[in-house]
């Protein structure tokens, strides 16, 4: 609290580098654990506070005792830093004193978390240092609100050991739930858009500290328990291992969009002490361990079913092996990486090699270094940022980019600024203008000689000396200015051509890998623009923006708009759908993004990235939804009865449903979950009606802010255009299956939504379903219907090869809801008829004379019955929209209840999976797919092929028999085709066809003999 009142005092504002010192007067029993554990719940619970008062360094000493007997004690000094706010580092001494000079010097202790620290073996009395450049760097990053580069690396260990202890905790919950003793999950917190209002509560990717106690709850002994509960899931020490990336200085620069080139060539890793980069961008090679890829031995066999000695499901629970080895690309990915370690000759390359092949997973990470020219993009920046992403691209990894920038650099030739000269319009009167700038003779020969003779500037001879140049009269000629060139690259157009390489490199790496960005800074012009190509984005405080408010304003002539933040800030880009989720701090960023691609596959291509979860595939679906408006979010997560107060399951796996995009056209719900383990894209719609914002334009000064109502169940441009990105999102790169709990009753056609483009948005979805390269299952749940354009652009006849529709008995789908289709092909007179045909009075009544008494009865009857069979009407329209109708004109595969469709959905997605996967490897070898689909299908004969259970049961356990097959078939293959190549040829022929084949192909030898 002192320290704070100081630094509010305006002298102190900026000051920086403060230390705490706290001397512990009393003797302490030794207890390594416990004094660790003091130290990081000390650090833990004041560290935010000491952070803001930025306190650098905390000191504590303290006299140890090591034994019962108190009086013989140790000296230590304990240090505590915490240069990113995120990470505590401890470092301890024990001073030991000279007897004859009674000096004391520091030596280190390892071990119990510690490692050796800066003051090991000064003296004890050493002077605290001055601040050190890398700690200006920090600073500087902090004062604009973001993170250094180089300190992104030690948040990513951060984030990926905190998977690792909700990892063991979700086990523990499973565990507790099975025997009843489970609370109800907690919702998960998430940052709203306005940092004034109070926190929202939805599913998304939150914060590591979400659904578990903060630090500052803890007590010193739960704290250190917690420790050994997260060390205990993994390898801690080595979860993070990256090199560093930088340009090959080799590789001409002219030829790096040249495909003949590998793209590894570009590249060189080197090993050096953080920033010590010489340009504004950096890049890794980063290799982690995740709980879907873990620090482990493979198995013996990728299996999703847990098979015990009967055969049977053991408990419903799928438990995912690694079969590392036998994906192949995978494992071309590490040999890839680890052969271009090794060529380059990377320190301990070896060791770690030995450590970490097969395991674990791959990705590279591109970081705007905001010290170097404020993150500016020049042409080294461009040519790094494009070798890194193409790398990834290449190899088929996760690109993550960090961004923090101001846009393209903008550059003046100071060699020519230092010396150039003005020719005056009217010679001693600057005010009157002038007319061109020029070089004298001797500054021009000068800059010849000392940029051995480069082209720094276009010159114009002119002969004499300028007019009026009294100075100068002596000059035979002087040299104008055309044309500055500069002698170094980056002032201007150069960085825009850079700026156009590396977006379209960005766009390449969004439709061919996984790419996800975290806006940590600003982001501005080209940057802004790589955060929408790379399209995943995380956004913390940080504002996208193509010009900054300084310049707007400017140009406007006004203080229109008071900060960046009002122009690109979450509480515009997380609402117009730019960022798929908003988080509080860097840390929280970086974890979000580890999250994320724990649903990716580890490279493009490779097994889906599937968890084990002890969450049964088997279990039913305890959550029922009504006809009434509810939370779609209930169907796959779950909810708690608010009777009971037992916690009701959805579909998905507890706890593993992450939304994506909730501030935008939020009557759509997007994002990804489990399903038995496995990872898949969900989509489902609102009932309930919601608020749309459109916030008033400070330039504009009759605007006002304006907010619609969005309905439920109905398309509108902007959910057609989130259905549409969601979808090519869960294609492109993340390769996720995709399940659509599909409710909608159409689209909106009003003359606004027209003219907004609902046409083109809806044709957006069709596109995007068109091109999914992974099966697809629609769901139509309790209550659910689907109306008119709405199943237009999801009927599976879209991409039949990947795309099916099932319904729950419940669900209803048609042209129009009941009531429509009466007012349109039962109306009044229909119903007369109807009523005539059926109601005996009437029928009695039309027997008689038609008297005006016996019209005027059978009128006052008519009236009578009207309403009710309107409601009979409407009824026998609805028997037209149920399912048994759908499954008998072929329109949907099956009816699933929803209570079983979690099981089923699970196999049949195994199964579909595990039949692309053959597919995949068949079509490899010159297959057309509808030979590749007749194969498997001679490799199931004597399959039930309905049983999706025994088929996925069958591919999964004889892969090395449909390894074989396929063998045979490409030999039986060749053999026909070399038959008809060689028929009705010469012997001399023949020989000179089967030399030239086996030259090209020496592996057919066996097949030819």
């Amino acid at each position: 609290k002192s320290l704070g009142v100081i630094l509010d005092r305006k002298e102190y504002s900026h000051a920086r580098n403060n230390h705490i010192f706290i001397r512990i007067l009393s003797t302490i029993a030794y207890d390594p654990e416990a004094v660790n554990g003091i130290i990081k719940w000390l650090g833990s619970r004041y560290g935010t506070r000491l952070f803001r008062s930025r306190v650098s360094v905390l000191e504590l000493r303290c006299r140890l005792s090591t034994g019962s007997d108190l009086s013989q004690t140790i000296p230590v000094l304990f240090e505590v830093k915490n240069p990113t706010s995120f990470k505590f580092h401890v470092h301890a001494y024990v001073e030991a004193m000279d007897s004859e000079t009674g000096k004391g010097t520091l030596y280190g202790l390892e071990g119990l978390g510690l490692s050796l620290g800066p003051l090991n073996g000064l003296p004890s009395r050493c002077p605290h240092g001055t601040i050190a450049p890398l700690q200006r760097k920090r600073y500087f990053c902090q004062n604009l609100s973001t993170t250094y580069a180089y300190d992104f690396l030690e948040l990513f260990e951060v984030a990926i050991r905190k998977e690792w202890t909700n990892f063991a905790e979700s086990i523990k919950r499973s565990n507790d739930r099975k025997e009843g003793r489970e609370p109800p999950p907690k919702e998960k917190e998430i940052l709203s858009p306005d940092p004034f209002s109070p926190p929202k509560h939805a599913s998304n990717f939150g914060s590591p500290y979400d659904s578990t106690p903060t630090h500052s709850s803890l007590t010193v002994a739960q704290l250190i328990q917690r420790e050994k509960e997260a060390n205990a899931g993994a390898t801690t020490k080595d979860l993070l291992y990256t090199v560093e990336l930088t340009l090959n200085p080799d590789f001409p620069k002219d030829k790096l969009q040249d495909e003949a080139f590998a793209s590894c060539d570009r590249l060189r890793p080197v090993s050096r002490p953080i920033g010590e980069n010489d340009i504004g961008m950096v890049a890794w090679l980063v290799h982690f361990y995740t709980p879907q890829h873990p620090d482990k031995d493979p198995g013996q066999e990728p299996s999703f079913f847990n098979i015990d000695e009967d055969g049977d499901d053991a408990e419903g629970i799928a438990r995912h092996n690694w079969d590392l080895e036998s994906d192949g690309e995978k494992l071309r990915v590490d040999c890839e990486i680890w052969d271009f370690l090794e060529r380059n000759q990377y320190p301990g390359v070896q060791e770690a090699k030995r450590k970490r092949k097969r395991k674990g997973r791959w990705v590279v990470l591109i970081a705007n270094d905001l010290t170097h020219f404020y993150g500016s993009f020049g042409p080294n920046e461009d040519h790094l940022f494009y070798c890194a992403s193409r790398m990834a691209r290449k190899l088929g990894v996760p690109r993550i980019y960090l961004s923090s920038n101001s846009g393209a650099r903008i550059g003046l030739a100071k060699e020519i600024q230092e010396v150039f000269k003005v020719a005056w319009s009217t010679p001693g009167n600057p005010k009157g203008g002038f007319d061109y700038l020029y070089l004298t003779d001797k500054d021009y020969q000068n800059l010849l000689s000392k940029y051995d003779g480069k082209k720094t500037v276009e010159v114009e001879k002119r002969e004499g000396p300028p007019p009026g140049v009294e100075s100068e009269k002596d000059e035979k000629f002087h040299w104008v200015v055309t044309d500055v060139i500069g002698a170094t690259d980056g002032l201007g157009v150069e960085n825009l051509q850079g700026s156009g390489m590396i977006a379209g490199e960005t766009s390449r790496a969004y439709d061919e890998t996984f790419t996800i960005t975290l806006v940590t800074g600003r982001s501005v012009g080209i940057g802004a623009y790589l955060v929408r190509l790379g399209q995943r984005t995380v956004q913390n405080q940080g504002p996208i923006i193509l010009t900054g408010a300084p310049a707007l304003n400017k140009v406007l002539g006004k203080d229109v708009y008071l900060s960046n933040v009002q122009l690109g800030g979450p509480q515009i880009m997380y609402n117009n759908g730019v960022s798929h989720s908003v988080v509080s701090d860097d840390l929280r960023g970086i974890h979000n993004i580890v999250q994320w691609v724990s649903y990716v596959p580890a490279c493009l291509g490779a097994s889906p990235s599937a968890s084990n979860t002890l969450d049964p595939y088997t279990r039913h679906i305890a959550y029922l939804p009504s006809n009434r408006p509810s939370d779609p979010r209930f169907l796959m997560e779950g909810t708690t009865d608010p009777d009971s107060g037992k916690f009701l399951e959805g579909l998905l796996d507890v706890g593993s449903f992450q939304e994506t995009l909730a501030g935008w056209a939020t009557t759509v719900v997007c994002g990804r979950g489990r399903l038995g383990g496995i990872p898949v894209g969900v989509l489902a719609v609102e009932t309930r009606s919601r608020e749309e914002i459109i916030p008033a334009d400070p330039a504009l000064p009759t605007s006002r802010q304006e907010v619609r109502q969005l309905p439920g169940q109905v398309w509108s441009p902007n959910t057609a255009f989130k259905t549409a990105q969601a979808i090519q999102d869960f294609n492109r790169g993340e390769e996720l299956p995709l399940l659509i709990l599909a409710n909608w009753r159409g689209f909106s056609g009003g003359m606004r939504d027209m003219f907004n483009e609902i046409l083109k948005y809806g044709a957006y979805i069709v596109d995007a379903l068109k091109d999914y390269k992974q099966p697809v299952f629609i769901y139509m749940p309790p209550y659910a219907e689907l109306r008119g354009g709405a199943w237009a652009v999801l009927d599976p006849t879209i991409n039949p090869e990947m795309m099916e529709m099932y319904v729950d008995p419940r669900a209803r789908g048609g042209i129009l809801e009941p009531s429509g289709t009466v007012e349109i092909k039962y109306r009044k007179a229909d119903l007369l008829k109807t009523m005539h045909r059926i109601d005996e009075k009437l029928i009695a009544l039309d027997r008689e004379e038609p008297t005006s008494d016996i019209k005027q009865q059978i009128s006052k009857r008519e009236v009578e019955l009207l309403p009710i069979y309107q409601q009979i009407a409407i009824h026998f329209a609805d028997l037209h929209d149920r399912s048994g109708r759908m499954v008998e004109k072929k329109c949907v595969r099956k009816v699933i209840d929803w209570e079983s469709a979690r099981e089923f959905f699970y196999h049949r997605m195994v199964r579909r999976l595990e039949e692309e996967k053959v597919l995949k490897i068949i079509q490899k070898k010159d297959f057309t797919r509808n030979e590749a689909k007749g194969v498997l299908k001679s490799l199931l004969q004597g399959i039930d092929l309905e049983d999706d259970v025994a088929v996925g049961r069958w591919l999964i356990g004889h892969r090395p028999e449909v390894v074989k097959r396929l063998d045979d078939e490409i030999g039986k293959r060749t053999t026909d085709l070399m038959g008809k190549l060689l028929e009705n040829r010469s012997l001399e022929e023949k020989k000179k066809i089967l030399l030239a084949v086996l030259e090209n192909d020496p592996s057919l030898k066996s097949i030819l003999q």
